[in-house]
This record gives structure tokens, C-alpha cells and sequence, in this order.
């Protein structure tokens, strides 16, 4: 009710790890919350899922990470770069850093947890069914899973499309977030499309539909190399509020760390928008070699 959400905002919401974010979105909503966050290969997706898992983790909430790409190790020195600033690629080599032991050792006087599975630990399958279980088991009360495609449909799937399959996975998560009054966030590639623009739109995630339909925030991420990295992150559905602000954010990627740059203004997005137009039209029109 309205003065339940009045009284008590603080425990309706956790913090994405982003500030100027949760300025806009308000963070994950606890139950009925299906979050997707997509880009295009390589920009940065596992990296700020892994914010966001110790966000919620420091937040004291118990939270669950499904990876079908990377090992729980390696989620894990993502996690403690995010931590405490640690290099990643230095804990990787197995390299000497300063500080490690001592954040081993308080890691292991936290109540809370954070709880990383593979495919392998759902028998190479991961169902909704099982998600269930994993979520009740570790008392979650927070879910990740870096690529919502790695979820598979337990009904009979012939005849039917890839977009309609993960449009039902889509509304099984949503509703299991409601059932377990957990916010659960996926990843999602950008399709071809998308893989092309500076900016992807919500009709270019990866079978698109239902996906974009069903969730309750869509957040798409752009990243931009020059000197300095940094990573455009852009609302495009919140349906409990406002969308369209594209936050830009400085990127130090091996230590996990994001410094907030400022508001990307509508002019410079308008002005991206038709470059890919542009760059569109010449994929059309010309060949490889430039040529009609």
C-alpha cells in the first residue's frame, strides 16, 4: 500500500552500487522486479552485474549469481576488485597485493553471503524450477543471472520460436520474483542490430518482445575507449518512473571501479543517433572495399 511503501522505502529497495542511478530507478524493488540489462558483446555487462551483486551483498543481503561463462574464482576477484579496489588481472596471476589476506579474513566474519553457481551445479541446465530451489535453499534474496538465455524452457518446444520460448522464460522469472519477493536481474546480448549501435534501443535485445515487455527495467550500456574508458548507462524502461537519462560514468575496468561523469545531454544522444543512422546507411549502400 502507499503508506507501507511511504513508511518502510528503505527495505522495499536495494542499492544498485550506482547512486545517480537509484536517483532515477530507486534501486531493485524487493519482489516484482525483473531487471535486463543489455549491451552488445564485450562492453561490460558481467563486470556491473558484479557491482551490483556486491552492492547488494554490502547492503547485507544474501545474494545468489548465476555465471554460465566464468568460473566462481573468477567472479570472485571480480567481486573483491569491486570490494575494495583490488586489481583484478593481479589476483588473477596470483600476484602479491596489498591487503588481500586481511580482506580474506574479514569476508569470512560477514553473516550475509554471496552464493556463485555454474550451469554444472543445475545438472548443464538451468530451469526456473531449479532456480527456485537454489533461491530458497541460500535463503536469496537476490538473484543474478548473467544471461538470460542460459535459462531453458521446461515445455515442449517444438513449433514454437526462440522469441516466444524466452518471452514464457521471461514471465516465469517475473513471476518468480514476485513469489519469492526478490528482484532478480539478467543479462541480455543486443542482437545484430544492436551490436552496431552506439546506443542499442529496447528493440534490439536479443529476441526482443517479450523480454522488453516483461520486465520492470531494461538498461542498456554503451562503452567508449579513448584515453579514459568510460561507460554509458541508459534507462529505457522503469516502469514505476522515469526513463531515457543515459548516465556516463569513467571506468577503471581491472579495479571494478565507476566514477560518475554526468548526464549524456539529449543533444549528444541525438547526435549518436545519427551517426548510426549514417553508418547504417553505408552498411546498405556500399561494400566492403567502399564500393557501390
Amino acid at each position: 500500500t502507499y503508506k507501507t511503501a511511504k513508511e518502510h522505502f528503505g527495505e522495499l529497495y536495494i542499492p544498485s552500487g550506482l547512486q545517480e542511478l537509484d536517483e532515477i530507478i530507486n534501486g531493485w524493488h524487493m519482489g516484482e522486479e525483473l531487471v535486463c540489462v543489455f549491451a552488445r558483446t564485450g562492453v561490460g555487462k558481467s563486470w556491473i552485474m558484479v557491482k551490483f551483486a556486491q552492492s547488494a551483498w554490502k547492503f547485507g543481503k544474501n545474494v545468489g549469481f548465476i555465471s554460465p561463462e566464468m568460473s566462481p574464482d573468477r567472479i570472485g576477484f571480480r567481486f573483491d576488485s569491486a570490494s575494495r579496489g583490488f586489481s583484478a588481472t593481479d589476483l588473477i596471476r596470483g600476484d602479491e597485493v596489498d591487503g588481500y589476506k586481511e580482506w580474506i579474513t574479514e569476508l569470512k566474519e560477514e553473516k550475509n553471503k554471496i552464493v556463485v553457481a555454474t550451469p554444472k551445479e543445475f545438472g548443464a541446465k538451468v530451469t526456473v524450477e531449479k532456480l527456485r530451489a537454489f533461491a530458497t535453499n541460500n535463503e536469496l534474496e537476490i538473484l543474478f543471472i548473467d544471461e538470460i538465455s542460459s535459462v531453458k524452457d521446461t515445455r515442449p518446444t517444438r513449433g514454437r520460436s526462440i522469441t516466444d520460448i524466452m518471452t514464457q522464460v521471461a514471465e516465469d522469472l517475473m513471476e518468480l520474483s514476485l513469489e519469492l519477493g526478490i528482484p532478480i536481474i539478467v543479462t541480455s546480448q543486443a542482437n545484430r542490430k544492436g551490436a552496431t549501435d552506439e546506443t542499442p534501443e529496447l528493440e534490439t535485445i536479443r529476441n526482443s518482445d517479450g523480454i522488453s515487455h516483461k520486465a520492470s527495467k531494461v538498461i542498456s550500456l554503451y562503452q567508449r575507449n579513448g584515453e579514459e574508458t568510460s561507460l554509458e548507462v541508459a534507462v529505457k524502461k522503469h516502469r514505476d518512473g522515469k526513463s531515457g537519462d543515459t548516465l556516463r560514468y569513467r571506468w577503471y575496468i581491472d579495479k571494478g571501479e565507476y566514477e560518475f561523469e554526468g548526464l549524456v545531454e539529449k543533444e549528444e544522444q541525438s547526435s549518436q543517433r545519427t551517426s548510426e543512422r549514417h553508418k547504417q546507411v553505408e552498411e546498405e549502400f556500399f561494400d566492403d572495399e567502399g564500393e557501390f
